[in-house]
C-alpha cells in the first residue's frame, strides 16, 4: 500500500482529496495489519471509487488500487480457518464488489475484454449467494452492459423477492408495516 500512497501524492492536490485518500489507505492499512483483510478490501475500495470518480488520467492508479482490492478481498482474515478458503471463493461480496469495480474502470479506460472478464469473476464470486446478492450481480451487468436481456433478468429475480416477501407476511403474525 506503500506505493499506492506514493502515487496519489503525485496527483495534483487540487484535483483530488488526497488527505481523505490518505486516511482510506491508513485505514486500510491498520485493518491488514490487524488481520481484517476484508475490512481493508473496502477501504481500498473507497480510495478507488473516488479515483475512478475523478477520471482521466486517475483512471489507470484506480485500476492499480482495485486490483490491490480484489488481492486483498481473495485472502482470509486471520481468524479464518484455511479449510473456509473454499467457502471464500463462492461467497465473497468483497470480492464481487472489487471485481466489479475493477471491471468499470477498465471498461471506463477502454480495456472492454478485461472488463467482461472480470465482471464474469465478479458474478462468479456472489454466485452462490442468496437472491438479494443475484439481484445486485444482475443488476451489475445490467448497468455496466446495458443489455435488455440483463435487465429483465434483474425485474424478474426483484419480482421473485417481492412476492417470497408478500408471501411469508401473510401467516398468522405479519411482522413489518414498511411497503415494498
Amino acid at each position: 500500500m506503500e506505493g499506492l500512497a506514493q502515487a496519489i501524492t503525485t496527483l495534483p492536490p487540487d484535483a483530488i482529496d488526497r488527505q481523505r485518500l490518505m486516511e482510506c489507505l491508513g485505514n486500510a492499512e491498520k485493518n491488514r495489519r490487524n488481520g481484517k483483510v476484508k475490512e481493508a478490501a473496502k477501504w481500498v475500495m473507497q480510495v478507488g471509487a473516488a479515483l475512478h470518480k475523478k477520471g482521466g488520467d486517475a483512471l489507470p492508479l484506480a485500476e492499480r488500487t482495485f486490483q490491490h482490492s480484489v488481492f486483498l478481498a481473495k485472502q482470509l482474515d486471520n481468524d479464518a480457518p484455511d479449510y473456509m478458503q473454499i467457502e471464500c471463493e463462492g461467497n465473497n461480496s468483497e470480492l464481487g464488489d472489487a471485481y466489479t469495480w475493477l471491471g468499470a474502470t477498465e471498461s471506463a479506460m477502454g480495456k472492454n475484454v478485461e472488463a467482461e472478464t472480470h465482471y464474469k469473476a465478479a458474478a462468479k464470486a456472489v454466485e452462490d449467494r442468496s437472491v438479494v446478492e443475484l439481484g445486485d450481480k444482475l443488476l451489475h451487468q445490467a448497468i455496466f452492459f446495458r443489455n435488455r436481456k440483463m435487465n429483465d433478468k434483474y425485474d424478474a429475480v426483484m419480482k421473485r423477492w417481492e412476492n417470497a416477501i408478500r408471501d411469508a407476511s401473510c401467516g398468522e403474525c405479519p411482522e413489518g408495516d414498511v411497503a415494498l
